[in-house]
């Protein structure tokens, strides 16, 4: 069972959020994503900024889980697609959208930092 949309919104943040897909901080004025969904009996809002937003990372996140993780993905799933997409990926779009996701998220793991220019 997927999870089930009710509502999109686009609003204007009036305090601080933070994005369930990067971890990052949505500043108040600053436009955000807001979606309302149901899973499993239980509504709950999704939250993403809009870096995350326009690049689609939840919906390339779960295209590289293939689909079958039915609770939706999230930080954790989108670190390990973000880790695999800089060494994997067979476009360089693709890779780029992973080293700014994982910008976003402050990775320091090696393999960040040299993929982000900051390795010795």
């Amino acid at each position: 069972m997927m999870p089930q949309l009710i509502s999109e919104l686009n609003p204007t943040a009036r305090k601080i959020h933070r994005c369930m897909m990067c971890g990052g901080g949505i500043r108040p004025g600053e436009r955000y994503s807001r979606d309302t969904l149901v899973y499993d009996g239980r509504i709950y809002s999704w939250v993403e900024c809009p870096a995350c937003q326009s690049d689609h990372v939840c919906n390339e996140v779960h295209a590289w889980t293939g689909g079958w993780y039915d609770e939706g993905v999230g930080i954790e799933e989108a670190s390990e697609w973000a880790h695999d997409t800089i060494r994997f990926a067979k476009t360089e779009d693709l890779r780029e959208i992973a080293r700014r996701w994982l910008l976003r998220n402050s990775c320091t793991c090696e393999l960040c930092l040299l993929a982000n220019g900051a390795g010795s």
